[in-house]
């Protein structure tokens, strides 16, 4: 019984090392590094915290779609869990707050790779990716805009929907 309870002790030291590790790693931007230590605490003692770190490595290292699923799937297990799990389901809360930015960001850098350079449609398509993030006074300012440089009836029609509900 001796040997298992020492055996932990030695786990939870080298999990304190490797999260300590990683943190001072994301600190000093080196994401790469973060997630390996994080990764390494996981696999260590499976805890949810060093999977939250490990998630939030992978989100700052541009992976918000493969983060995504994770996060939701450990929200849903931590709903009506205990207060242990309220600090963590809180730390969940900033982290999907991060990636919801991240994806946001993805949508913007793909509607104007939609754009090809013509200002009107990168207004326009910057307008829809604002409307996939419930944002409507966002929206109608980019349709205005992109109304404004090139006026078209469907634009001026989205623009109009996006006044009424802004």
């Amino acid at each position: 019984m001796a040997d298992h309870r020492e055996f932990q002790e030695i786990c939870l030291e080298v999990d304190n090392e490797l999260t300590t590790r990683g943190l001072a790693l994301d600190a000093q931007g080196d994401y790469r590094g973060a997630l390996r230590a994080f990764e390494a605490s996981y696999v260590l003692m499976s805890s949810e915290s060093s999977l939250v770190s490990l998630l939030g490595a992978q989100l700052k290292l541009g992976e918000p779609f493969l983060v995504a699923a994770a996060f939701r799937a450990l929200r849903e297990e931590l709903d009506g869990g205990d207060a242990r799990d309220a600090s963590l389901a809180a730390e969940l809360t900033a982290v999907q707050r991060k990636l919801d930015e991240a994806e946001a960001a993805c949508a913007v850098r793909r509607a104007l790779a939609a754009a090809d350079g013509r200002p009107a449609a990168a207004l326009y398509a910057l307008g829809l990716a604002s409307n996939q993030q419930c944002d409507p006074k966002a929206v109608y300012c980019y349709f205005a805009s992109a109304y404004a440089a090139q006026r078209a009836t469907s634009t001026f029609l989205s623009m109009l929907n996006m006044k009424l509900k802004a």
